[in-house]
């Protein structure tokens, strides 16, 4: 099979390959290499470069760099030399060789790291402290440490996510089925199959049905992880429907100031919650009726 029509094939008389460089396809340039007849004036053409020029016809006797300078319109330029960095780490007590440089300082890995990440340069400890306590709080964090550098798992996650507030104390663990705490503070169980939130699991037992999109859970103490109840919810005498330290808040209000839909919000919000009238309450609406009643007639 010959060369594709209009397609450039290689120079060699009787080669039906296609062209890779230099006139030659991929076999035949294979064979000029080990023959050494292509060391001659490989340089790239541009004045004092010195880099070996692409081995295409298309680059137009170019290196890499060069010739990706023609292709994007660039005029050619000398290129940058690069040098290798030399000296010390100018972190404190580190007599580790350069390896980068941040802010025209040069740093060794780690504290280049910690140079880039904006944190305190500190002293890096060399020597492996997995298995010791965590140093974090002082020692007084109580886990293992499973890092190099001396720090629990917890600990190293909270250094890399916040490096100016991770020396804090742990959230306690929850015990075994009693859920978890996410990141609201809030506990969450499992019910069914479902994690649910645990303060409107309970409100929703006491209630007998699922709350509704205008009723809010609200915690008296202000601990949202506190979820004690302590039997059914009654209403106070300053009208606080309410279960331990659970309360429940209703949002709802009437739409516009027509007298029916207030009239109907009304009768609505009575059936909703009129189990738990107290007694003064339930004789102060019979009395108000009753006046009505009598006024009308």
């Amino acid at each position: 099979m010959g060369p594709v029509p209009n397609q450039r094939g290689c120079d060699v008389e009787s080669c039906p390959n296609k062209h890779k460089a230099y006139g030659f396809c991929k076999k035949h340039l294979d064979q000029e290499r080990a023959a050494g007849r292509l060391l001659i004036d490989m340089e790239c053409q541009f004045k004092d470069c010195g880099r070996p020029r692409v081995e295409s016809l298309e680059s137009g006797g170019l290196c890499l760099s060069h010739r990706r300078q023609r292709l994007k319109g660039r005029p050619l330029t000398p290129l940058r030399t690069y040098h290798k960095r030399d000296g010390l780490c100018g972190g404190p007590d580190c007599n580790k060789p350069v390896r980068e440089t941040v802010g025209g300082m040069g740093y060794c890995s780690g504290h280049g790291f910690q140079a880039r990440m904006g944190r305190k340069l500190t002293v890096i400890v060399r020597e492996n402290r997995k298995g010791e306590p965590c140093s974090a709080l002082n020692g007084a964090c109580g886990r293992t440490a499973l890092t190099r550098d001396g720090l629990c798992r917890t600990h190293y996650r909270y250094r890399f996510e916040d490096p100016n507030d991770w020396d804090r104390p742990i959230p306690p663990k929850a015990a075994n089925g009693a859920g978890h705490l996410n990141a609201d503070g809030y506990r969450v169980i499992t019910v069914n199959g479902r994690n649910v939130m645990e303060h409107r699991h309970k409100m929703e037992e006491l209630l007998g049905h699922p709350l509704a999109s205008t009723q809010t859970v609200h915690h008296v103490n202000g601990n949202r992880a506190d979820n004690r109840t302590y039997g059914p919810l009654q209403i106070t005498r300053d009208g606080k429907l309410r279960s331990g330290n659970l309360e429940l808040w209703s949002t709802s209000q009437p739409a516009g100031q027509e007298i029916g839909p207030k009239l109907d919000w009304a009768i609505e919000m009575i059936s909703e919650y009129e189990e738990f009238l107290d007694k003064g309450r339930r004789q102060a609406l019979q009395g108000a009726l009753k006046r009505r009643r009598d006024e009308g007639s």
